[in-house]
């Protein structure tokens, strides 16, 4: 290659080394710059200070309203998912993570965002200040979002699809138990006509009524396994008819505070899951459950 040629190449990479900074510049402060319009529009408004979401469909014919009670979220009077909520928050309330698509209205219909397409959400303070959006349709990058009292079009990067944040199960707290950080106590189990308890004494678990030795490795695999338990939805009480009668098992967990009982019910390919001592009800699968089902023997060390 002569040295003419080499400088040519050389000269072209250097400009496009040079077009490809500004563009980047040009994209950091575009940025910028949306992250500032839309940090105005939520001045004075804090995460802490947000107690009531409100959401509705374009139609008016859905609609949910979350409350937050004593630092848990409410959907009605079941629990809803904590993380989901302060996640739907934090999408709305964090300026940085938005761009700006679009200053007029012209995009709107495109983007699902006329009065009469978008669906309504609003994040509303005790003093009843709110923060009114309309949320759009959603792509791989986001969910398209104005104010509704503005034109800008922004995409929320981490903001769910509006159609999910519309369904109650999306809010649900699944969570039958969690024993992550907790210091349980005993365990009980009742199943198939037998009951047996283990405690978790100084020495480590034994049999409360027997000298046989546990295999702790046994019960740490239970532990796991409620570590957290989640259902796959919350069951309604009409919904007992679809499973026995009879209880299959009852798990009581002994911890500082309290005693947790979960007492299942099976279904044709499901179980249904009681919670003592609020009586919530889920729907749990069978698969999850085979690790509860144990007889003593199965806890007794052989080796």
């Amino acid at each position: 290659m002569s040295q003419k040629a080499f400088k040519k190449i050389f000269l072209i990479l250097v400009v496009l080394v040079v077009a490809l900074i500004l563009q980047r510049s040009w994209g950091k402060q575009q940025l910028t710059l949306s992250s500032e319009k839309y940090k105005q529009k939520i001045t004075g408004f804090s995460k802490d200070e947000i107690g009531f979401i409100e959401i509705i469909s374009s139609d008016e014919k859905q609609k949910l309203l979350l409350e937050e009670k004593d630092n848990q979220w409410q959907l009605g009077l079941r629990k809803a998912d904590n993380k989901r909520v302060n996640d739907l928050i934090d999408s709305l309330m964090a300026g940085d993570q938005v761009e700006l698509i679009a200053e007029t209205d012209q995009q709107h219909e495109k983007m699902g965002l006329k009065e009469e397409q978008a669906t309504r959400l609003a994040l509303r303070k005790s003093d009843k200040k709110e923060l009114k959006y309309f949320l759009g349709k959603s792509n791989f990058s986001g969910t398209y979002t104005r104010f509704q009292d503005d034109l800008p079009v922004y995409l929320i990067s981490k903001l769910t699809d509006a159609g999910s944040l519309l369904e109650e199960d999306y809010w649900h707290d699944k969570t039958i138990v969690s024993l992550e950080n907790q210091h349980i106590h005993w365990l009980k189990f009742a199943h198939s006509g037998s009951e047996f308890m283990l405690e978790n004494r100084e020495e480590g678990w034994k049999f409360k009524d027997d000298v046989s030795e546990v295999d702790k490795d046994k019960v740490e695999e239970v532990i796991a396994g409620l570590s957290p338990l989640t259902a796959t939805s919350l069951a309604d009480k009409d919904e007992r008819n679809n499973y026995q009668k009879e209880k299959e098992l009852l798990l009581a967990i002994g911890l500082d505070d309290k005693t947790i009982g979960i007492t299942f019910y099976k279904g044709e390919d499901d179980y249904l899951a009681e919670r003592d001592p609020d009586n919530e009800l889920f729907k749990i699968s069978s698969y999850t459950t085979e690790g509860f089902f144990k007889e003593k023997a199965d806890f007794i060390k052989t080796d």
